[in-house]
């Protein structure tokens, strides 16, 4: 659809079952956390180095006790634009290589120790809003764990990963174009956007089921610089420059 502010986005939306249930695996973060990695390997940095994206996010979206959503969100170039596909269908190949390794152990622990470093020393919020989402956790989960919920993996489950993994289909995918200049054939009645919508199929389409393997695409590797101590030294600053 045609936007009103001047951005460029394909985002790739898909229907999961609730993961609220899951609360202490967080399946559902864990792929986030490797679908939108930055570092060498990740998606992302191979989109930036075809020239076709700048940024990417990834994660799950609007749970519910019956259904929610899992989102692919890529700023795209114009060549990006233009190449849509291919930046889907690279989409795609990571999530197969997701699907065949998995979750490495090493990105568990990395992600629960940043949950425990958020959890001691992040700013939770106040006021108004934090009572808002406080009051939302208890009512999807125990109130003993209100506070504790968002910062809480007890272990690497990668049942829960795959499953999450195999609604990740092109036939459960609903994909977005947000620029100016696209070809349009409707107008969306109470705000007036500009809006086109189509059904793929073809041999685009079934392509997308068996992505090839992409030798530059890794899954994230140890993050070196994560602190193993984190106890404020006793000793008192030094005046380096006078």
């Amino acid at each position: 659809y045609i936007p009103v502010m001047d951005i460029r986005e394909l985002t790739l939306t898909f229907a999961i079952p609730e993961f609220i249930s899951r609360y202490d695996l967080k399946p559902d973060a864990l792929a986030g956390f490797c679908l939108g990695h930055e570092g060498k390997g990740s998606l992302l940095s191979y989109l930036k180095y075809q020239g076709l994206a700048t940024g990417l996010s990834a994660g799950a979206g609007f749970p519910t006790s019956d259904y929610g959503s899992f989102s692919i969100n890529i700023q795209v170039t114009q060549k990006g634009l233009e190449q849509y596909r291919d930046v889907i269908r690279y989409c795609f190949s990571y999530i197969r290589l997701l699907r065949e390794e998995g979750i490495p152990a090493y990105v568990f622990k990395e992600i629960k120790h940043m949950a425990e470093l958020d959890y001691t020393y992040g700013n939770k919020g106040e006021g108004a809003e934090r009572a808002s989402a406080l009051a939302a956790n208890m009512n999807r989960y125990p109130i003993e764990i209100a506070e504790t919920v968002d910062y809480m993996y007890a272990a690497l489950d990668q049942g829960p990963i795959e499953s999450l993994l195999s609604y990740l289909r092109p036939d459960n995918m609903l994909c977005m174009l947000t620029a100016e200049g696209l070809e349009t054939d409707s107008i969306e009645p109470y705000y007036g956007a500009r809006y086109s919508y189509n059904i793929e199929k073809g041999s685009y389409y079934n392509s997308l089921f068996n992505p090839p393997p992409i030798k530059e695409l890794a899954l994230p590797q140890p993050n070196p610089f994560l602190p193993g101590e984190v106890t404020l030294l006793a000793e008192r600053p030094v005046n380096l420059i006078d």
